[in-house]
């Protein structure tokens, strides 16, 4: 009754379909009608799917850095929280996922609800162009403008689509996803990842803000299933992990399980959850006073920031079928790039 009172007043009518079906699904799966595999066919269907795997017919999202693939896996029909403070990277890190996967020809949608097409395609353009896409707001040299315009050439090709602003609920995003997944069917492709960000700004339903997010963070699982890719909805942190009064405190912000903010489904939903932390950040002025020039605290402050300096480090906090710890990365947030420390130099490996 509140679909059809919805479609009366304007709703998209594949959207309404969209919210059918995730209800049809977290129906069959609350059911208390048997539903039961032997542990044989269970046996069975996890060797095919190692076997498709040794001989390269299923693999995960192309992530670019093989530090971080050495210890999680972003597979088919599960999903990932990226969470972190602002200005932390992690729509940086999101676009450099997105984009070395689409580069290997993984189809790609992104739904960013806070920013504008327009500012994702400076983000996308300037991992390859090495111009610092906050530059492209203002006018440039005729050099600099011929290489943003080459890169967009060679990149009109990509298998990544970016969601209009107007699909900013659950229901709209499986809608679009499902369209895009078909359109890279018929390019020989297949949709392999989908990223939201970030998840406290997708709309939903319930008394509060609490019960929204927490359905909202249950229902992108039935997306990754449905829509049989990965998603990787970016989060934020509580913002008090920011404020710290000196500069060696730094490493009482570094983030885990209990800071993610909202709800605490966005802990238990997600198969993987992932934190980006840079102590860069809190080691550069002003948001730490450094003790001064030969002062006994100078040279300690001096060797922890160029520790930290263009680094950044991904801690998995929750790792369904992998390991938990953390990988220190090589990271320039102003062309969103990020590379593995031991490749000896600020590179994109595809």
């Amino acid at each position: 009754e509140q679909l059809a009172e919805d479609l009366r007043t304007g709703r998209a009518a594949d959207d309404a379909a969209a919210e059918v079906e995730l209800m049809m699904m977290e129906r069959a799966e609350l059911s208390a009608e048997p539903r039961t595999m032997s542990f044989n066919q269970a046996q069975m269907l996890m060797i095919e799917e190692m076997h498709e795997i040794k001989e390269g017919r299923r693999v995960g999202v192309v992530t670019g850095l093989r530090t971080l693939d050495d210890i999680i896996s972003l597979s088919a029909q599960h999903y990932t929280i990226l969470a972190g403070s602002t200005s932390m990277g992690k729509t940086a890190l999101a676009l450099h996922v997105a984009f070395t996967a689409a580069r290997a020809g993984q189809g790609v949608g992104f739904a960013s609800l806070e920013m504008p097409e327009k500012d994702l395609s400076k983000r996308v353009n300037s991992i390859e162009s090495g111009l610092a896409y906050e530059t492209y707001g203002r006018a440039m040299s005729e050099q600099s403008f011929r290489k943003v315009v080459e890169t967009a050439k060679e990149q009109q090709g990509l298998p990544f689509e970016v969601f209009s602003e107007r699909v900013r609920d659950v229901p709209a995003i499986l809608s679009e996803g499902k369209k895009l997944a078909r359109k890279m069917e018929q390019r020989g492709l297949k949709l392999k990842l989908l990223v939201i960000d970030y998840i406290q700004l997708v709309r939903g339903r319930g008394p509060n803000r609490l019960e929204i997010l927490s359905q909202v963070a249950n229902d992108l699982k039935q997306v990754a299933k449905q829509l049989d890719c990965h998603v990787v909805a970016l989060a934020q942190v509580d913002r008090t992990l920011a404020k710290l009064d000196k500069w060696d405190q730094w490493p009482q912000a570094r983030p885990g399980l209990p800071h993610l903010r909202g709800s605490g489904d966005l802990e238990m939903a997600p198969d993987n959850v992932l934190f980006i932390f840079r102590p860069e950040y809190f080691l550069t002025p002003p948001r730490c006073t450094p003790p001064p020039e030969g002062h006994d605290d100078w040279l300690d402050y001096k060797a922890e920031y160029e520790e930290w300096k263009g680094k950044a480090e991904i801690i998995i906090g929750k790792a369904r079928m992998g390991e938990i710890g953390s990988v220190t990365v090589g990271c320039d947030l102003s062309v969103n790039r990020f590379w593995d420390l031991d490749d000896g130099q600020e590179r994109i490996a595809f």
